[in-house]
């Protein structure tokens, strides 16, 4: 039987909960910089509008409460083209983490790209490269243009 915290979280796009736009561009905002994000404005509207199946940005709910989020874009990192779809901005409020959120979310943007068609996913960090290899990530270099001393990582989805 699933625990009483494992049943009062929740896994949605912020599509399906657009009133959710602001924390999210506030969290991306803090987390990742203006240097690659427009405005919070064209942020919020580019969440609640994804330009396509494999542009999305999810949302882990516990009780109704935002608490951590990450997207799947399409493309992410513009000097490696032929890379996609792109896990992005995974983000866990402070208070939260070191509490397997991370993970869930995770997952769930693996199974939403593979069930829409994607057969591998890519991501860079700069922090998390050992989480990510836990989850079965593998590290393929380390160039980025938006980031400095960041890991390029992918992780194949369907044999």
């Amino acid at each position: 039987m699933p625990s009483r915290d494992a049943m009062r979280n929740t896994i949605v796009s912020v599509t399906e909960r657009p009133e959710f736009a602001n924390i999210v561009a506030e969290w991306m905002l803090r987390a990742f910089g203006t240097d690659i994000i427009r405005s919070e404005k064209a942020l919020c509207a580019d969440l609640r509008r994804p330009l396509s199946t494999l542009d999305r940005t999810f949302l882990l709910l516990d009780d109704d409460t935002p608490i951590a989020t990450a997207s799947l874009s399409r493309e992410d990192a513009l000097a490696y083209p032929a890379q996609t779809p792109w896990l992005a901005g995974v983000y866990v409020k402070e208070d939260c983490r070191n509490k397997r959120y991370a993970t869930a979310i995770i997952r769930h943007v693996e199974d939403f790209a593979a069930s829409n068609g994607a057969k591998e996913i890519w991501l860079y960090t700069k922090t998390a490269a050992d989480l990510y290899r836990k989850l079965g990530w593998s590290a393929v270099g380390s160039r980025s243009t938006f980031y400095k001393n960041a890991v390029l990582m992918h992780r194949q989805l369907c044999p």
